[in-house]
């Protein structure tokens, strides 16, 4: 495997653009997230006790919390990955907050 810098050791890399095809219809109705304005985040969910959590492409947690029904975060620009999960079931999305 290649090393890089002496310390990190990279053995296999793959990043896809191909659409997620095993989600549900009802899940995908169950749980919206998008950016309606500029600098903001909103999210629906069916069920309560889901959480949001949203990471910057580093990796790095930006926000978390619990959404009961909606939700709106204020996120400077930039693309997220945004994860809601509760007892049912779980959904990552990328998103492009402007």
């Amino acid at each position: 495997a290649p090393t890089l810098s002496g310390s990190v050791t990279v053995s296999r890399l793959q990043i896809s653009n191909e659409p997620v095809t095993d989600l549900s219809e009802n899940m995908v109705a169950a749980m919206k997230v998008y950016s309606p304005v500029m600098n903001c985040l909103r999210v629906e969910v069916a069920q309560a006790n889901t959480v949001l959590r949203v990471y910057n492409l580093l990796g790095e947690l930006c926000h978390q919390s619990q959404v009961d029904a909606v939700s709106e975060v204020a996120l400077p620009s930039g693309l997220y990955i945004v994860r809601l999960q509760n007892d049912a079931q779980e959904l990552t999305q990328k998103i492009m907050v402007k």
